[in-house]
C-alpha cells in the first residue's frame, strides 16, 4: 500500500479493499503552481486525485483568455470524462496551489472500474457532482455581480486548502472569472474595506469567513449542499 497519507476524499470513503487497490497502483507527485496537467483535445492518460493541491478547470477562448468552469482539490478527482467515455479532454487543466496529488493510469483505473462495482459506484457519484458544478458555473457568470462570484471562488480555495491565507494574484483571479483586472481590483477593494479580508500583493488573507459567506453568491452554498447530498454517507 502507498505510503503516502492521502487526505483526498473520494479515495478515502472508498471501502478499504478499494481503496488499498487504488493507493496500491497510485504515483504520489508534488505540483507546483502553474503545473498545466492538460490542454483542450489531449487524450487523457491519467486521472489525478488531489491531496494537498487545487486545480482548476478552464474553458480558453484564446491562449490569452480562459474561465475556470470547476475547481478541484481533495474532495474530487480529475479525468471524470474518463469514465463517460470520452478519450480527450474539452479543457485547459492547470494547477492553481501547489502540493500533492495520486496519478493513477487511466487503462488501469478503468480495468479496476470494471472489476470493483463500489469504485465504479462512487466515481459515477462525483461525475455528477462534476456535471451540477459545471452548470451551476455557467449561470454564476450570466447572472451574478463581480463581487459575489468573487467572494465565492475565494471560499472554494479557502475550503480546499484548510486556510484563511492564500496567493492568489489579480491576473489569476480576473482569469479564473473572465473578467478584467480592474473588477477584480473593485471587488476586493470592497471587502478589504469592510474588514472581510485582507489584500496584498497576491496574498490574501481571510479575516472574516462568516461575512465573506454572506457576500457570496448563492452557488457556494448551492455547491456544497449539491456534494454532501450526493457523496456523503
Amino acid at each position: 500500500m502507498n505510503p503516502f497519507e492521502c487526505s483526498n476524499q473520494l479515495i478515502n470513503h472508498l471501502d478499504a479493499p478499494s481503496r488499498k487497490l487504488v493507493l496500491k497502483h497510485s504515483d504520489v507527485l508534488h505540483l507546483s503552481a502553474g503545473t498545466v496537467l492538460s490542454q483542450p483535445g489531449d487524450v487523457s492518460d491519467y486521472v489525478y486525485f488531489p491531496s494537498g493541491c487545487v486545480v482548476a478547470l478552464m474553458l480558453q477562448q484564446s491562449e490569452e483568455k480562459g474561465l475556470e468552469v470547476c475547481l478541484v482539490g481533495e474532495e474530487g478527482m480529475l479525468g471524470v470524462e474518463t469514465m463517460l467515455g470520452l478519450n480527450e479532454s474539452p479543457y485547459l487543466i492547470v494547477v492553481q496551489s501547489e502540493g500533492m496529488v495520486l496519478r493513477v493510469s487511466t487503462e488501469l483505473l478503468m480495468k479496476m472500474i470494471a472489476r470493483y462495482p463500489a469504485i465504479e459506484q462512487h466515481l459515477h457519484l462525483y461525475a455528477g457532482v462534476i456535471m451540477n458544478q459545471l452548470a451551476q458555473s455557467s449561470l454564476c457568470g450570466h447572472f451574478h455581480v463581480v463581487q459575489a462570484r468573487l467572494a465565492r471562488l475565494i471560499l472554494m480555495f479557502h475550503d480546499r486548502l484548510h486556510s484563511n491565507s492564500m496567493q492568489l494574484t489579480h491576473g489569476l483571479l480576473a482569469d479564473m472569472l473572465g473578467v478584467r483586472r480592474v473588477g477584480i481590483t473593485k471587488a476586493a477593494g470592497a471587502l478589504q474595506k469592510s474588514r472581510t479580508l485582507r489584500y496584498a500583493r497576491g496574498h490574501i488573507e481571510i479575516l472574516n469567513v462568516k461575512a465573506l459567506e454572506a457576500v457570496a453568491c448563492s452557488c457556494y452554498a448551492i455547491d456544497k449542499a449539491t456534494y454532501q447530498l450526493i457523496l456523503n454517507d
